[in-house]
């Protein structure tokens, strides 16, 4: 048994050297091989340092490794560690055939039982056959096979080591910690030899190829900070340039261009990286800008520290101080002001400065630190000189030309304004003649007075009062306005555009009041036709509804343009009314019509007020109600109403028209009159300067050539006023003639030419003779004028007294027939065979009537004196007899009999109001109650100018001193209303249409003070409102100066009583003696006052 022990023993020590061997072989061989594959990538890819570094070090740790492992085989399996004998004895069965399992059985037998002797003999058997089998025959240590191979490879290495790129690689393998630079198509070349800057500055980088092949571009790494940045460059005609800008800190860079082959031997081509240190320059970390303004100003002092501005804007005359801290010491500093060097206060980091800013200015501020180290590109600062503005001036009123009325004065409301005050303001004018040469100084007017020194926003309103200026009809007075702010240093003003106040002369005040009329003149005959049209369309409907019920679609759509001309004409005759305001403010305003004929304009405004009636827009919205329903009985109803109310007003437009032509002419008469007069005093005038500026020929040309004119446009008037009254008063007419075709015309002509000649010739003698005797001729014609004028005024008076007298008689006799009737009625039975006599007379009574009122109804178409009470008179009269008779034939006698009296009670009454309107047509011109009027409206004139200061004054005032001024003004406003309306109701007589424009402002004015809102408007209402009052003043005084005649208060009439009443005679006989002694006490004429008397006495008698 222990052969066959030794036998595996040794079989297993020899298997196991033939393992350690072919496993040794393997090892190298595989070796071998990877070593060859990693000297072909290397020599392909031509690995980096530390490619190859982790190639060598994996490589040898496998191979160590791989020997290790070979050798602790090599022990486990020499020693038999991993098998045992059974295992090895199956081996062995495998290489010798002929013990196949047998060995393995014996060694198996023999651990069952070794003393067994068939045991024994089977291992006998076995040891001794194993003795012919040598280990070393079936154990071959080596392999042909294994050997080919590993000399294969061992061959091959051998070739690749003797190959020099190889044996290169092998070598770059091994001495795998040199580095070696792989073969590059191109070098990068850096330029660059500067390793340090300054901060800020900039640095151009430039970079170079060595070799062949040019890249595109290379990359540009830039590190500071710990911040790494990439950059491309470009290449630029074979070169590589980069810009560092700015530098602020140390910087690291290095360029590099990097492979894009994956065979490339290089990854990239590039330079080592080179540092560049930054040295710091001086940095402003701090600025503050002081600006103290000049004194006048009275600004504060302002301090700007690092603003990010570095533009100001400074006033003209600012002293600028500075003061800048740096990030270093600074060693020397100095500034640059407009291209001038000043240096600089130094005090370690901070320096400082100042200048005086007379106009724009850069500063910049330059310095050097202890190193001389200059700061870089320092900030520019420009400060922009910014004049002081001269004062501007809006000038809210007046307009650039206007006209001045007769009040001379000029309303001005100006608006100044300046950033640091104004100091003076005044006006410049001078008074210029259209057509003479300015050779007029220019004059100052001061306004200093209206305002505080000094004040930045300036509202003055004045007015103007240019009475003292000596202003004549047709002069301008030419102005401007001036302002100066408080600054000393400049004398610049602010002068506003040229203000032109035109004083218009009486040609042109006449002609525009011509225009207005023209033009009212034209909208009345288009009234006239629309009225013409309506009432022929009215008709036609009517008709067509006479025939057929239905009114029909064409007709209505007719009707419809009816109803839009009434539209129209209401809306024509407001702009009449319209022009009727102009007409009577110009007229009034300038005192160009006398009080007569001014009264006329203003009856005519209220004639227009009423002309169109509540009835005649009430009967067309009832037509029109008929016509939405389609009721054709409705509708004719509607049309004979509406065509009633368009037949009066018909009427009344007729009379307006026949009265405003009267007006017309008695207004030519007054123009030629005024025109005359005013010749006359520029005829003077003219004398005036022939004494006394003999020496100013230019202008003394220019005056007697203008009189020319003045005379030529008189004989033209007189022409035009021929032929505006011819068709009123032919004695008139005659009268203006035979004034035309005098000789005094001719030689006035004459005289006044020659005194332009006389003047041209410098024979100023000859010109006063002339001019003289032309004086003397104008106002011979001025007196026929007036002459004409007061005739056409007393021929109409007359022709209108005849009348009225004729109409007063008449209805005197029917009086006296009235009372007889009623006589004979009294006691009369109702069986009485006197009633139908009696019906007759009262019948032809009413007959008698209705003819007085046609009569009556022409006269009022001539005068505003037959008023609506006596139309009411007579219209009782006229029902009162319908009465009677109705109740005569009803025999109903005591009612008949009390009719009868109603009628004689109105018959008297009519006549009385006759008789006043008589009276008061010659007394028109009574100014009842003047003297007192005019005291009232003095002192209301003189406390609205208090208000109107006191207004002016709010803006200068705290907000709490408003509200408490605002509420005295309120109170004083409210009371000053309440005076005017007080003052109205107790002289009705003197509203001239001004009075109530002015309590209308008034109104508006304390709605304002209310609402707390005090604007531009108020002021100017106020202002309005003095103006008015003061104009009004000096119209009515002028007015009252032209009156001759005192008059008394119309004696108010009213008896209710029968007039054959006894019980009532005392009272009756006082009231009827004390209207007569007052109708007589007029001074009218004898044959006028025998009319009153005998109608009286008549009234006295009646039983």
């Amino acid at each position: 048994m222990n052969n066959i022990k030794n036998y595996i023993k040794k079989f297993r020590q020899i298997n196991s050297f033939k393992v350690l061997l072919k496993n040794t072989s393997i090892l190298i061989g595989i070796a071998l091989l990877v070593f060859i594959i990693s000297i072909i990538i290397e020599e392909i890819f031509y690995l980096s340092i530390y490619n190859r570094r982790n190639y060598i070090i994996t490589f040898l740790s496998i191979s160590i490794f791989s020997v290790m492992y070979i050798l602790t085989t090599w022990v486990i399996n020499y020693f038999g560690l991993n098998k045992n004998d059974e295992q090895v004895a199956i081996q062995i069965g495998h290489k010798i055939p002929q013990i196949k399992d047998r060995l393995l059985n014996a060694i198996q037998l023999n651990k069952i039982n070794p003393n067994l002797d068939l045991i024994k003999l089977t291992v006998k058997n076995i040891s001794s056959q194993l003795k012919d089998f040598k280990i070393n025959k079936i154990i071959s240590l080596t392999s042909k096979k294994e050997l080919n191979i590993l000399i294969i490879i061992l061959t091959l290495f051998m070739i690749i080591l003797l190959i020099p790129k190889t044996n290169q690689s092998a070598n770059r393998l091994l001495n795998y910690k040199t580095n070696f630079i792989p073969p590059t198509p191109f070098k990068i070349i850096d330029f660059n030899q500067f390793n340090s800057a300054l901060s800020g500055d900039t640095l151009n980088m430039s970079f170079g190829i060595r070799g062949e092949v040019y890249p595109d571009s290379i990359t540009l790494y830039l590190k500071k900070e710990n911040i790494l940045e990439i950059k491309k460059i470009n290449n630029v005609n074979n070169k590589f340039s980069y810009n560092l800008n700015n530098l602020k800190s140390d910087i690291t860079y290095w360029v590099k261009y990097d492979s894009y082959s994956f065979f490339s031997k290089w990854d990239s081509i590039g330079t080592k990286p080179q540092k560049i240190i930054v040295k710091k320059r001086p940095k402003t970390i701090k600025t503050n800008f002081t600006i103290i303004p000049p004194k006048y100003t009275q600004q504060k002092i302002k301090s700007y520290t690092n603003e990010s501005t570095t533009q100001y804007e400074v006033l003209n005359g600012s002293n600028i101080e500075f003061d800048f801290e740096f990030s270093k010491e600074i060693s020397t500093s100095w500034m640059l002001l407009n291209d001038e060097r000043f240096n600089l206060n130094i005090l370690d980091r901070n320096i400082s400065g100042n200048f005086l800013l007379n106009e724009n200015k850069a500063l910049t501020v330059y310095c050097l630190d202890n190193n001389s180290v200059p700061n870089l590109n320092p900030t520019q600062f420009t400060f922009l000189n910014i004049n002081d503005s001269p004062p501007s001036i809006i000038v809210n009123s007046p307009n650039k030309e206007f006209e001045i009325d007769e009040s001379y004065k000029i309303y001005t409301n100006l608006n100044i304004n300046d950033n640091f005050g104004v100091t003076d303001i005044w006006i410049e004018y001078k008074i210029i003649t259209p057509g003479f040469p300015d050779e007029n100084q220019i004059s100052q007017i001061s306004l200093n007075d209206k305002f505080i020194k000094g004040t930045k926003e300036i509202n003055i309103i004045y007015n103007w009062d240019i009475d003292d200026l000596g202003l004549l009809m047709g002069d301008e007075i030419h102005f401007w306005y001036l302002a100066k702010d408080n600054n000393p240093n400049t004398n610049i003003l602010t002068k506003t555009d040229l203000f032109i106040g035109k004083l218009p002369s009486l040609e042109d005040l006449f002609t525009d009041i011509e225009n207005y009329e023209s033009e009212s003149e034209s909208w009345l005959e288009d009234i006239k036709e629309s009225i013409e049209d309506i009432s022929d369309i009215t008709e036609e409907v009517e008709l067509e509804l006479l025939k057929q019920d239905d009114i029909g679609f064409e007709n209505e759509k007719k009707l419809e343009q009816s109803f839009k001309k009434v539209e129209e004409i209401t809306e024509e005759i407001k702009k009449i009314q319209d022009n009727l305001d102009k007409i009577i403010e110009q007229a009034e305003k300038n005192n160009l019509f006398d009080e007569n004929l001014m009264e006329k304009f203003n009856d005519f405004q209220e004639m227009l007020q009423n002309i169109m009636t509540p009835e005649i827009m009430e009967a067309m919205s009832q037509l029109q109600e008929a016509l939405k329903n389609m009721d054709s009985e409705s509708i004719s109803k509607a049309l004979e109403n509406f065509e009633f109310n368009l037949e009066e007003f018909e009427n009344q437009l007729d009379r307006y028209i026949d009265m405003f032509q009267m007006a017309q002419a008695e207004q030519s008469l007054n123009e030629l009159s005024k025109l005359a007069e005013d010749l006359i005093n520029k005829q003077t005038d003219l004398i005036n300067e022939l004494n006394t500026n003999p020496s100013k020929q230019n202008l003394l040309n220019s005056k007697s050539t203008k009189q020319e004119q003045r005379f030529n446009s008189l004989q033209k008037n007189i022409d035009e006023t021929i032929n505006q009254i011819q068709k009123i008063s032919e004695n008139s007419k005659e009268k203006l003639n035979n004034l035309k075709n005098n000789s005094s015309i001719n030689e006035t002509t004459q005289l006044m030419q020659n005194t332009t000649q006389n003047i041209n010739n410098k024979n100023l003698e000859g010109a006063i003779t002339q001019s003289e005797s032309a004086k003397e001729n104008l106002e011979n014609i001025s007196k026929e004028i007036e002459n004409i004028k007061e005739s056409f005024l007393d021929e109409n008076i007359n022709k209108l007294n005849n009348e009225f007298l004729m109409i007063i008689n008449n209805i005197i006799t029917i009086s006296n027939q009235q009372e007889n009737l009623i006589l004979e009625s009294s006691g009369i039975r109702s069986n009485s065979p006197k009633i139908r006599s009696i019906n007759k007379d009262q019948n032809n009574i009413n007959i008698e009537i209705n003819q007085l009122m046609e009569d009556l109804i022409e006269l009022s178409n001539k005068t505003f004196f037959i008023d609506t009470s006596i139309n009411r008179a007579f219209g009782k009269i006229n029902l009162a007899i319908t009465n009677s008779i109705n109740n005569f034939e009803q025999k109903k006698i005591s009612t008949a009999l009390k009719e009868q009296k109603e009628a004689l009670k109105n018959i008297n009454l009519a006549t009385l109001l006759l008789i006043e309107a008589v009276k008061e047509m010659n007394q028109e011109n009574s100014p009842s109650g003047f003297e007192q009027f005019m005291e009232e409206m003095k002192n209301m004139s003189q406390k609205q100018q208090g208000v109107n200061q006191s207004t002016m004054q709010l803006s200068q005032l705290s907000m709490m001193q408003q509200q408490g001024l605002m509420g005295e003004l309120l109170s004083q406003q409210q009371q000053l209303k309440e005076q005017l309306d007080e003052l109205l109701d107790e002289f009705p007589g003197q509203n001239n249409g001004t009075m109530e424009k002015i309590g209308e402002d008034m109104d508006d004015i304390i709605q304002d003070f209310k609402n707390k809102k005090i604007n531009r408007e108020t002021i100017e209402r106020q202002e309005q409102i003095l103006s008015r009052m003061l104009d009004n003043q000096k119209s009515l005084t002028q007015k009252d100066y032209s009156n001759k005649r005192q008059s008394k208060t119309s004696l108010q009439l009213s008896y209710d009583g029968a007039m054959n009443l006894d019980s009532e005679l005392g009272d009756k006989n006082y009231l009827i003696i004390n209207a007569m002694e007052s109708a007589m006490d007029e001074g009218h004429s004898n044959e006028y006052n025998k009319i009153i008397r005998n109608y009286f006495l008549k009234l006295q008698n009646e039983k």
